[in-house]
């Protein structure tokens, strides 16, 4: 005797089957008025977010979906224009009521196919936050903060105050200026072509700094930090489990301190004041001296070089 789940199950195999054939589509579209110098709040439990600064005096935000059967009744989605610039939420409505979308997000088959974006005025500070997607921003002339429980960010031309953190993904800047800090606590860190303060954490992944012209202080739990800097700012590189490279200009001048236990110490640049000289330990100054440079590897090895 045939199963009574025997025709759901097959209506929801085929449905799975034919998954590559569904195109995208758009869900929600809105354009919101923007009060000048205002901050884009946008809070969501579904999907990735790109946000795009531009010429413009509006906010223009766009909800589109991949897959299957995802539909506008979905979710409940909120934008509006405040007195200090405009709000977007989005959540999942209830999973037993609405369909076909909510049943294969279940079974973890859509969540990453519905994409908001957002257009704003260049100058509108960004707070950002996603349940389990990425993050995207570009060209924002303002402060930034993004914070993603599940994914990754990717961060390009912004300048202002930048802070991004993510609980299960990697984190990519480029082109920022400002005080910046990122965090995550499972993935790598890449900085690169950055002006002013970093404070970087990973406690699972690699930090990678490149062209980088301000102070740093980078730490990671678990991975290697590679730094390459425009020039010799107050610098702090701490790892508990693997290698540090500091790549300086060969005109640098600073005061170094480095220790790794468990590794060794090596140094292209010429030390005078040279208080201690050990395998795992180096302490003096380059180029007569300036800004404290402190490196510290708990597993690993640390070198010091020149840049070419």
């Amino acid at each position: 005797m045939p199963s009574k789940f025997a025709g759901p199950i097959a209506m929801l195999t085929a449905l799975l089957l034919a998954a590559p054939a569904f195109a995208a589509q758009s869900l929600y579209q809105t354009r919101l008025n923007a009060p000048a110098g205002g901050t884009l709040t946008l809070s969501t439990d579904v999907g990735s977010v790109s946000v795009v600064g531009g010429t413009t005096s509006h906010v223009t935000f766009k909800m589109h979906a991949e897959g299957l059967g995802p539909n506008r009744n979905a979710f409940h989605i909120v934008s509006r224009t405040t007195p200090e610039g405009v709000r977007i939420s989005v959540t999942r409505r209830s999973l037993f009521f609405h369909g076909w979308f909510n049943w294969l997000h279940w079974f973890g088959l859509s969540h990453d196919h519905v994409r908001l974006s957002v257009a704003v005025p260049s100058a509108y500070r960004l707070e950002l936050r996603t349940a389990g997607g990425s993050i995207s921003v570009r060209n924002i002339g303002a402060a930034v903060r993004a914070t993603s429980f599940g994914g990754d960010a990717d961060v390009q031309d912004v300048t202002g105050a930048l802070d991004v953190q993510t609980a299960g993904g990697d984190i990519d800047a480029r082109n920022v200026q400002g005080t910046i800090h990122l965090n995550s606590s499972g993935g790598d860190l890449t900085i690169s072509h950055s002006s002013g303060p970093l404070t970087l954490h990973t406690a699972g992944g690699d930090i990678a700094i490149r062209n980088a012209n301000g102070r740093v202080r980078a730490s990671s739990a678990g991975g290697d930090i590679h730094a390459e800097l425009a020039a010799a700012h107050r610098i702090n590189l701490n790892t508990a489990g693997g290698d540090i490279t500091l790549q300086l200009p060969q005109n640098a001048h600073a005061a170094l301190t480095a220790e790794a236990a468990g590794g060794s110490v090596d140094c292209d640049f010429p030390l005078s004041a040279t208080q201690k000289s050990a395998g795992d330990e180096l302490q003096g100054t380059i180029g007569g001296g300036g800004p404290h440079i402190s490196l510290r590897s708990a597993g690993g090895d640390i070198h010091i070089a020149a840049q070419h």
